[in-house]
Order: C-alpha cells, then structure tokens, then sequence
C-alpha cells in the first residue's frame, strides 16, 4: 500500500499583536480577535460576529472587548 502525503492547509497570514489603550489584541482576521484579560492572567476572550466569551458580555450582551474590535475593524477599513 502506497502511503499518501498529508495535506494541510496554508497557514494563516501572520498575526500582529495590537496595543489599544492598555490592552492587548490579536485580529486573526475580519471576523475573529482574541482581546487578553485584564482581570484574570492567561486569559483570551474570543470575540467573534459582534459576540464575546467574557462574563460581562454574557450577563449585558455588552463588553468593550467587542467595542475595541469594532473601533479596530472601523479603522482598518478606513485605512484600505
């Protein structure tokens, strides 16, 4: 039996981590970011489709991680 090769997809366009008013951001792209916590060490919140994985956006449907992805994603499409 011939063994074929694995086929694995093109690696994502490198990520830059952004510095926004004291916090830390990575856009991985037009729809996804990861916002670092500011309370809790080690912690990503995923913000995704105008949506968070944080405690405050669970509880209000709100959180400034999704308001600085918005302001981040508005610059960028001002820059283009």
């Amino acid at each position: 039996m011939q063994s074929v090769p694995q086929q694995y997809p093109e690696p994502p366009a490198p990520v830059r981590a952004q510095h926004v008013g004291g916090e830390l951001v990575l856009v991985l792209d037009d729809r996804l970011a990861l916002v670092a916590s500011q309370s809790e060490a080690d912690i990503w919140h995923v913000v995704e489709h105008h949506r968070c994985t944080c405690k405050s956006f669970r509880y209000r449907e709100q959180c400034r991680h999704v308001a600085l992805v918005a302001r981040l994603q508005l610059a960028a499409s001002l820059r283009s």
